[in-house]
This record gives C-alpha cells, structure tokens and sequence, in this order.
C-alpha cells in the first residue's frame, strides 16, 4: 500500500460508492445514504471535501437544488441522515457527486428516485 507523506490529507475518491437507502420529501427533504466505498471526507482543512448535489424536479423541471457537506468524515459502512428545507413540491429526486471547489461538466445523477 502507498503512504502518504506526514500531514498530508488522503484525496477524495473520484468514484464515490454511496447506496440511498431512504428519500422523503414533506416540508424537509431528507436523505439517508450509506458509503459502500472508500472514506468520503466531509470536513478536511485544506483539502476539498465531497459534496452532494440533490435537484429535485417536478415534470422534468427543476424546482430547487442543494450541495450539501456531510456531517463529518462517512466510512465504509457508515450512514449519515442529510435534511433540508422544501421549497415546493417535487415527484423526483435526483443525486449527483461533486468536489468542493473542483468546476465539472453536468454528470449524470448516481440516483434518481420518485419521491410522489
């Protein structure tokens, strides 16, 4: 295995492996996922750290979107519960990886789920 120099940050995967394991949107979205994969740091001084775009859609249009930060550093195995303010109603909800602060083309979503 490869060792990072003293003080040196490990890099954010550039596949993330997360698994939603529960969506509902109410007055709050809130988001249940779990990592499958190697450590996402969440909070890392120095170091950009993972973020999650959520786009919520009503009839193909997109009617509010949100990166969110995790609450902290997700392990392999770990959960981590994200919630936010709904502005409106939406039928889907879809999730794409981002980068803190690392500019990228429109990917296409990980997740797309009905959430009527």
């Amino acid at each position: 295995a490869e060792s990072k120099p003293a003080g040196e940050a490990p890099a954010a995967p550039l596949f993330p492996a997360l698994t939603l394991l529960g969506a509902s949107v109410d007055s709050d979205v809130t988001l249940t996922i779990r990592n499958d994969g190697a450590t996402l740091r969440g909070r890392t001084y120095g170091a950009p750290g993972y973020r999650l775009i959520v786009k919520l859609l009503t009839n193909g249009r997109v009617v509010q979107d949100r990166w969110l930060e995790l609450p902290g550093d997700l392990r392999h195995g770990e959960t981590a519960t994200l919630a936010f303010p709904a502005l409106q109603k939406a039928d889907t909800l879809q999730l794409y990886h981002a980068i803190q602060d690392i500019p990228m083309l429109e990917p296409e979503p990980w997740e797309v789920r009905d959430v009527r």
